[in-house]
């Protein structure tokens, strides 16, 4: 079968401002009347901006993830299908949540607030000291994580 190069189609019309071409005046109408092209060819973010950080979402769902995961408070973030007590984070995927908890950042604020929640340290010294080593450790198993990127 011969099919008509797109250079020689006779469109119905041409939309302006979202550039949608329309075969037949039915289209056209159709085109006419749908919300992308009373929006000017965009999205509306606007319903589901975040005033905080300026965050964008298509649908309200994901808008309610980040305010929860990112700006909620305690009580809030409880309310998530998957919550880490000790580093006061929410998840709304299993996957995130399992890679969360392997990861060092966790398990070395998990120790913390182990420390802190049984009150193995008698003396606030003594763990301020301990603290600081763990964010030192932190910090030089990042910078050979980092190191190792490099070299590979």
């Amino acid at each position: 079968m011969f099919k008509t190069p797109l250079a020689k189609i006779k469109y119905y019309a041409t939309c302006g401002c979202c550039n949608y071409k329309a075969l037949d005046k039915s289209k056209w109408e159709k085109h006419i009347n749908c919300q992308k092209h009373k929006r000017n060819g965009k999205y509306k973010f606007e319903d589901y901006m975040c005033k905080i950080c300026g965050y964008c979402a298509l649908h309200a769902y994901n808008f309610k993830i980040h305010a929860i995961v990112c700006h909620g408070t305690t009580e809030e973030k409880k309310t998530a299908p998957f919550y880490c007590e000790c580093c006061n984070m929410a998840f709304f995927c299993d996957l995130f949540y399992n890679k969360h908890m392997k990861s060092n950042k966790h398990n070395n604020k998990y120790i913390r607030h182990k420390i802190i929640k049984n009150n193995l340290f008698k003396n606030e010294d003594l763990l301020l000291i301990d603290l600081y080593y763990m964010e030192y450790i932190e910090q030089l198993e990042k910078t050979i994580r980092l190191t190792n990127k490099k070299i590979i």
